[in-house]
């Protein structure tokens, strides 16, 4: 079973709270409080070995202490973009090997300390632990909107598909050091009528089917228009690859002639379809989606 398959199962089994306009199954849960306001809420739980390594590896890049406690934030933050939201507070739970000591901690949440202070949000607690084990840094974010937040289940068929930037080779360490989008989504949201969106966590193979199920829709996606990272050389690690952190969307097809007007880099890969439509056209001809995406599984 992947964790995909057991989140449904367990969302299936959690009963509405009257409190809780959305739970699971979206980038962040919005919660009300008592006054009304409405808080976007987001946890990741990052681990060694899984989300980043510190020993040479031929096959990714090692990270820094100040990286590691980086990138548990950013991933926190781009769910918060995705849903429009902007970073208010986090609280942080971090198991450390005790045997790496203390400046190494320190070290860890120094990245975290100065992510969270380019976006201007308070780090307000959390908990610490130690072991003879891998780190692991656990990451709970508070978002706020003064406007409806955007959900993954907005897309309509005729939208436009669109993705700020490019895809593909995060393998090579992007996924250690990109921006999340918080202010990307918010110009797209002022400029535009914003149907859907969803950031590019999982690839973006596996990301764009949790839009279409969402809404019961289909869609059709050019190869060829999918942007790529330089160091990515075809559609298909663009495709199912993960951990780009670009934002991924739908539009109004009416909005299409202001795409070109917007501050934020607009690349349009695609329309959504009828749900039977699901084709992705190589130099012109149609196929299924691939399959890819990374998934957790359990054995």
């Amino acid at each position: 079973m992947n964790e995909f398959d057991w989140i449904n199962a367990f969302r299936a089994r959690m009963p509405a709270h009257p409190r809780v306009p959305l739970g699971i199954g979206d980038d962040a849960a919005i919660v009300s409080s008592a006054s009304g306001d409405r808080l976007a809420m987001a946890v990741d739980t990052l681990i060694e070995g899984v989300h980043f390594v510190f020993d040479e590896n031929p096959d990714y890049p090692p990270a820094t202490p100040e990286l590691a406690g980086r990138k548990a934030l950013a991933v926190n933050l781009s769910d918060l973009a995705a849903m429009a939201a902007h970073p208010l507070a986090a609280v942080v739970g971090v198991v450390f090997d005790r045997r790496r000591g203390a400046d190494f901690a320190s070290r860890v949440m120094n990245g975290v300390r100065e992510l969270a202070e380019e976006f201007d949000m308070a780090i307000v607690g959390g908990d610490t632990n130690t072991w003879n084990g891998p780190l692991m840094i656990s990451v709970t974010v508070l978002g706020e909107s003064a406007t409806p937040m955007i959900t993954r289940n907005g897309s309509q068929v005729g939208d436009l598909i669109g993705v700020t930037g490019p895809l593909g080779g995060s393998r090579f360490g992007h996924h250690l050091k990109f921006t999340p989008r918080i202010r990307e989504s918010h110009q797209l949201r002022t400029a535009l009528d914003i149907h859907a969106m969803i950031d590019v966590s999982d690839g973006l193979s596996s990301d764009l089917r949790h839009l279409l199920d969402a809404a019961n829709v289909g869609a059709r996606v050019e190869a060829e228009a999918i942007p790529l990272k330089p160091e990515c050389d075809h559609w298909q690690n663009a495709f199912e690859d993960g951990e780009d952190f670009e934002l991924l969307f739908t539009v109004a097809a009416s909005d299409g002639p202001r795409l070109p007007t917007c501050k934020v880099p607009i690349h349009v890969i695609g329309t959504i379809e009828e749900p039977s439509v699901q084709e992705l056209i190589v130099a012109g001809v149609a196929q299924p989606f691939p399959d890819g995406g990374w998934n957790h599984r359990f054995d």
